[in-house]
């Protein structure tokens, strides 16, 4: 009886189970019931872990899943899992945790997840109960193998996730990337069957924790740079979760290396490579086989361009120019395939790569420029070009032939001669570039000189200090030395950019914003036989520029100015750069105010007001106080007083404020015309008492010097700086002054004596009429009153374009504007002087003999 009621039990425990599976699994497909087959449970007792069984029929393959779900008594899921088919007709199904003491297995074949057959419920063993398992040996399934721990190598399938994406690498590819079918995990990376050492450091996996950092389930390996993958490495990829309860991997070959050397066949010989320079963008040569393909590689990586191949000879167009020490290798195999030859060469340093430098700092009235760029040799020369401002100079060759770039020799030394000679301020660079090729034109898109830069670079090297920042701090004599010297010797490069260096040319004896000046020629003068009899004349100017002008438009922090874009024209026929010498706006970006000083000195002939010593009535030639005075005299007639041309040594100074009104630029320079309040004073000392006639004279002021003053304004001609601590030049100039000339005395005026109360005047006998004033008519009661009037001074020099010599004149004219010239009878007669001679810069002139006497600072 209680047999019998356990089994009824159990009958509707299964009815009941049936009843649950029924009605939680979807609507079976609606394929011929012929197709779906029959499932057969092999005998599952408790504690097992794997639920084995079979099909009577092969599956079709879209049923690629099994699934197992097991019940309790009471009709309660208990657990489920997913199974593989093993072979065609076998399963297993390895579950999450053991069989339980009573429980319900059913097995289901799913196709996308959908069941489209079930099998009858199976009660699971109790003890005791193994005698009613089958021996159905075909339904034994091996024990559930389990999973390789994390960082092996070992090839993994899963019946439950995608074979991983990978990516083929390439020969010498260090990353490794595709897609990934897990959401999260970590990936890891085998070569040759032994984990291979990531970027990260890990000697097999690196995470991927997230799908970030996948971009949704992608995956991408870096290997240290030191294990790039080789041509035909066999690539394993192990995805799996973090508690590696799922794993899958795939595996991929590194594809063939197209670059791998040849066979060595000493009877044949190998394929020819033309001489290699960074920068370059083809190889060329030849080979062996008449026809055949030819693949070049740099650095083991294929060159893709163009190629042509015809009668041994080839040429490869890059895709990328050469760079220096890059490993170029060409393989060569011929038409049938059966020979493969090979041929290496090393990339040479390019022109335009390599550091160019000037062994002699540029300075004023250099005509030459040293240098020392990349050696030459028989198969490829380096040619260097030398720009001033932006436009290139013409260089003089060894036959005296006009010529617009010189070679470097063997050990990388040049000269390149001028026609013409460089000025202070002007920024020269030199452009080095392959003979055939053109320089690099962008190192002018900034417009600036970087001269300042490199200098810094070089102190702050070699512990000079900063002694030029913001342009505020002057070198000492000893840093600028010491700058020298390591900018004739440094082996870095003296510009940010290889193959270009620009250097501002310097004043000799770097007098920074000083320029001095000489001047020798002749004096003409209405006072010497109407412009026949010359006077010689000497003087020297020093010009102080105490705030500078000039073009800024990319004024650095160091000082360095803009000059005008290159503006030149290539010629391909003559490998060679001309400029054009158009106007480029040199207006905008400027510093118009400036404020100079000035002193100067001079040894000439003057105009001066004198008496005639000759006249034996003139009894006061002894000579007079240069002031306005009276004093008793013969009568007029007596006195004969005349304008004369007396020789004398002057000493003036004054100060300029020029502002700048129009600019241009002519050959490579900015120019400038200015006008501006001029003050100037001065002395004057006469070394001789003879004229230009012969007479004996004596000037109406018998003081030591001649003191003059005046105001008025300079209109000017400048020749401008680029370079901040460079004064802009004078080249011509017109000033006018209104001032007092002490050799310019007006003549006496002779008035009757008078004694009125308070004017100071001896009483002389005679001379009185009685109490109150009033005129009288002795002769011995006339007095002279002498009178410095304020005349209009004019002078103006002028030089002669492209050469040292100029032209001048001097005016010196009286007004009849008031200012005390009421008072005068006769005015000193108008004098007027011209001059003609040469004029020339004193640091130029210098910096020139110092390349020629090495006992000069400067000199080679």
């Amino acid at each position: 009886m209680k047999l019998l009621t356990r089994q009824m039990k159990w009958v509707l425990t299964l009815v009941a189970v049936t009843g649950v599976v029924s009605e939680a699994t979807p609507p079976q497909s609606q394929e011929p019931s012929t197709t779906v087959p029959e499932i057969r449970i092999a005998p599952a007792c408790q504690g097992k872990e794997v639920i084995r069984g079979t099909v009577d029929k092969a599956l079709p393959g879209s049923i690629n899943q099994v699934r197992a779900r097991i019940f309790s008594p009471d009709g309660q899921s208990f657990d489920e899992a997913a199974g593989v088919m093993e072979g065609e007709r076998r399963f297993a199904i390895p579950l999450h945790s053991p069989l339980p003491r009573l429980g319900i297995i059913v097995v289901s074949l799913l196709k996308d997840k959908k069941e489209v057959a079930a099998s009858n419920p199976l009660l699971v063993c109790g003890e005791g109960a193994a005698a009613i398992e089958e021996k159905d040996k075909t339904a034994e399934i091996p024990a559930k193998a389990k999973l390789p721990p994390p960082g092996s190598c070992t090839a993994v399938e899963s019946s439950e996730l995608a074979r991983p994406e990978v990516k083929v690498p390439e020969n010498g590819a260090v990353t490794i990337s595709g897609g990934a079918p897990l959401p999260d995990g970590v990936v890891e990376l085998c070569v040759n069957g032994e984990p291979r050492a990531l970027a990260d450091g890990a000697a097999s996996g690196t995470p991927v924790a997230n799908s970030l950092a996948f971009r949704e389930d992608k995956f991408k390996l870096t290997l240290v740079e030191s294990n790039r993958l080789k041509s035909n490495e066999q690539v394993r990829v192990i995805v799996r979760n973090l508690d590696n309860t799922k794993r899958v991997s795939a595996d991929v070959k590194v594809k063939s290396d197209p670059c791998l050397p040849g066979t060595t066949d000493s009877d044949m010989a190998l394929p020819t490579i033309s001489y290699l320079r960074a920068d370059a963008t083809s190889v060329s040569g030849k080979t062996p086989f008449e026809a055949g393909k030819v693949t070049v590689c740099v650095n083991n990586v294929v060159v893709k361009g163009p190629i042509a191949f015809s009668k041994s000879a080839y040429l490869v167009a890059l895709t990328d120019k050469l760079v220096k020490d890059q490993k170029v290798r060409v393989v060569v195999t011929s038409e049938d395939g059966g020979k493969r030859i090979t041929s290496e060469a090393d990339v040479d340093s390019s022109c335009k790569s390599s550091e160019v430098r000037f062994r002699i700092i540029p300075r004023e009235g250099d005509n030459a420029v040293y240098g020392t760029g990349a050696s030459s040799n028989e198969k490829s020369r380096c040619m260097v070009s030398v720009f001033v401002n932006g436009d290139g100079l013409q260089i003089v060759n060894e036959k005296a032939e006009a010529v617009w770039s010189v070679p470097t020799a063997e050990d990388g030394a040049f000269v390149a001669r001028l026609r013409n000679s460089f000025e202070a301020g002007q920024c020269v660079t030199l452009a080095q570039f392959e003979e055939g090729g053109k320089p690099e034109l962008s190192v002018f898109d900034d417009n600036t000189c970087p001269n300042q830069k490199s200098r810094l670079e070089a102190e702050k090297e070699h512990g000079l200090g900063k002694h030029l920042v913001n342009g505020k701090n002057k070198p000492t004599e000893r840093n600028r030395q010491a700058e020298v010297k390591t900018f004739e010797s440094s082996d870095s490069n003296d510009s940010p950019r290889e193959g270009i260096t620009s250097r501002t040319a310097e004043s000799f004896l770097n007098f920074g914003r000083v320029r001095s000046y000489f001047a020798a020629g002749s004096v003409l003068s209405t006072e010497g036989d109407s412009f026949i009899r010359p006077d010689i004349f000497l003087a020297f100017n020093m010009t102080k520029n105490w705030l500078w002008g000039g073009p800024t438009g990319a004024l650095n922090r160091n000082g360095s100015a803009t000059f005008p874009s290159f503006h030149g024209s290539y010629k391909r026929s003559e490998s060679s750069y001309t400029y054009s010498d158009k106007n480029v706006d040199a207006k905008a970006n400027y510093r118009r105010l400036m404020i100079d000083t000035f002193f100067e000195t001079r040894l000439t002939a003057i105009p001066a007001s004198v008496v005639n010593c000759t006249n034996s009535a003139r009894a006061e030639c002894e000579g007079h106080t240069g002031k306005a005075e009276e004093k008793n005299l013969k009568p007029a007639s007596d006195t004969d007083s005349f304008l004369a041309s007396r020789k004398a040594a002057t000493l003036q100074g004054g100060m300029v404020a020029p502002i700048v009104i129009t600019t241009w630029t002519h050959r490579r320079d900015p120019h400038a015309l200015s006008i501006g309040p001029l003050g100037k004073a001065g002395f004057q000392t006469p070394v001789g008492t003879i004229d230009q006639s012969g007479k004996t004279i004596d000037a109406l002021s018998a003081k030591a010097f001649y003191v003059w003053y005046g105001a008025g304004a300079r209109l000017g001609f400048h020749h401008m700086s680029t370079d901040k601590n460079v004064a802009p030049d004078l080249i011509s100039y017109i000033d006018i002054i209104m001032g007092r000339f002490t050799n310019l005395d007006s003549d006496p005026l002779r008035i009757q004596y008078f004694k009125a109360a308070g004017n100071g005047l001896p009483e002389v006998k005679g001379c009185l009429a009685g109490e109150v004033p009033g005129r009288v008519t002795n002769p011995d009661c006339m007095y002279e009153r002498y009178a410095r009037p304020w005349r209009l001074g004019i002078e103006g020099l002028f030089k002669v374009p492209n050469t040292a010599w100029v032209f001048g004149f001097s005016a010196n004219v009286r007004q009849n504007l008031g200012l005390g010239n009421s008072k005068t009878v006769n005015h000193t007669r108008d004098d007027l002087r011209f001059f003609i001679g040469t004029k020339f810069n004193i640091g130029t002139l210098l910096g020139k003999l110092s390349r020629l006497d090495d006992s000069l600072p400067g000199g080679k």
